[in-house]
């Protein structure tokens, strides 16, 4: 399964640099299902944009398969999804969720929204 990698084109809710992951047939009237990952903790595992896009995939295929009835190999108990407007987003890879390879074809986009990312000092 490949799921997309977007990034917001307009001003948002989003922790700047967030990993953004959703899917196609996610879409309906016009508005996306994404799972987002921030790290608005500071975990220090995932000050990389690739960590917080692979975090926010797996939220999202565990929670997919929950709500299919299938078994999934984690829980997540998250509000890190919303329904976002179509226009409001930017596709700019995949991610393959058997291999974890992360496809970028938009580099430079991709990599301007992943250097917006502040990490928490505590």
């Amino acid at each position: 399964m490949e799921l997309n990698i977007y990034i917001p084109i307009v001003k948002t809710f989003l922790a700047s640099g967030s990993g953004v992951v959703g899917l196609d047939s996610s879409v309906v009237q016009g508005m996306v299902n994404v799972f987002y990952e921030g790290n608005v903790y500071g975990a220090c595992n995932m000050h990389d944009i690739r960590d917080r896009i692979t975090v926010a995939a797996h939220r999202m295929i565990c929670v997919k398969s929950l709500r299919e009835g299938k078994q999934a190999q984690g829980r997540y108990a998250t509000t890190a999804h919303r329904l976002i407007s179509e226009n409001s987003l930017l596709k700019v890879g995949t991610i393959n969720m058997l291999s974890g390879v992360i496809n970028i074809s938009d580099k430079q986009n991709f990599e301007y929204w992943a250097s917006s990312y502040v990490p928490v000092k505590y």
